[in-house]
């Protein structure tokens, strides 16, 4: 009888544990500076005469390297050119928590109130949100 109960036990353990839950409040607040990071890299890329459009170098050609290890250490910071619009991506580890365009005033979507595991990964569609 009580070892019928182990596996039970194991299951429900495995599951609370893969569950992350999020604070709205400091999330809410870690998206606005997000947000205001995510507007600062895309202004440089539609406004910066001689922009890189390259992801590998764009969060560094705009001169934003300081926010991200002030506001942001601890986390993976992703970005992605479509076009002259810009889609940013914070994970952490392998955890999308917030994906956002730049080129609107509103968050884009709030990962984090529903977190998967393996989901770091930019899917966002700039045109979609931004138009041309």
């Amino acid at each position: 009888m009580k070892f019928s109960f182990i596996p039970l036990l194991l299951i429900i353990s495995t599951q609370v544990c893969s569950a992350q839950e999020y604070d709205d409040e400091i999330m809410y607040d870690l998206g606005s500076k997000f947000k205001d990071l995510s507007k600062k890299v895309d202004g440089y890329v539609k406004f910066s005469p001689g922009a890189t459009k390259e992801n590998a170098s764009v969060l560094e050609k705009s001169g934003v390297n300081t926010i991200i290890q002030r506001d942001f250490s601890g986390y993976v910071v992703k970005v992605d050119v479509q076009g002259s619009n810009v889609v940013m991506l914070l994970c952490e580890n392998d955890v999308a928590l917030i994906e956002d365009a730049g080129c609107n005033a509103e968050l884009d979507k709030a990962l984090w109130k529903s977190p998967k595991v393996n989901s770091c990964e930019i899917v966002l569609d700039s045109f979609s949100v931004c138009g041309l």
